[in-house]
């Protein structure tokens, strides 16, 4: 990625979201190609402004190491034993990186879809770690369903009370 490049920039939000999301099963890594002089400084003022929860490096040996690297920004995705298995150019929201990914995550159910039926049914068992999941992928915890209740509502008949706690605090 790079300051400069509008595409990269906007990504970032999403490289966020899927650090946060998956944070104990991938490691995100910004390689930024900014050049000259300050592009230090202005690359570590990019990380801490915003809110970049993933480590940032300088990546001026990138295009040496991959040169058919045309566009930015770039996702290289590298299996466990740094072996590059997938390369995505152009930038790209969440959904689409976290498919690019699922392939790599064996044995872990990810979520395809934040459907509300979904939540619903989380906040009926009171998973609450299926719950946040829901939410940091653009749940909507104020849907109604079909009867006109909320998760909040179907967290609290079924006694969830952490569930409760969580959802009447977003």
């Amino acid at each position: 990625w790079s300051t400069q490049n509008s595409s990269s920039v906007r990504q970032i939000p999403d490289l966020i979201k899927l650090q946060k999301t998956f944070q104990h099963r991938i490691a995100v890594v910004g390689a930024a190609l900014d050049q000259g002089p300050e592009a230090k400084q202005k690359v570590k003022f990019y990380a801490v402004t915003g809110d970049i929860n993933y480590p940032v490096v300088m990546a001026d040996r990138v295009r040496e190491l991959w040169p058919a690297t045309k566009k930015l920004p770039t996702t290289f995705i590298l299996d466990t034993k740094g072996t590059l298995v997938g390369k995505i150019e152009g930038e790209r929201d969440f959904k689409s990186l976290k498919n690019a990914i699922k392939p790599y995550l064996p044995g872990i159910k990810l979520i395809d879809n934040c459907e509300p039926r979904n939540l619903f049914e989380a906040s009926r068992n009171g998973n609450l770690m299926q719950i946040k999941r829901y939410i940091e992928m653009g749940a909507d915890i104020n849907t109604i369903d079909q009867d006109k209740t909320t998760a909040l509502h179907h967290a609290s008949r079924n006694g969830h009370l952490d569930v409760v706690k969580y959802l009447v605090s977003q």
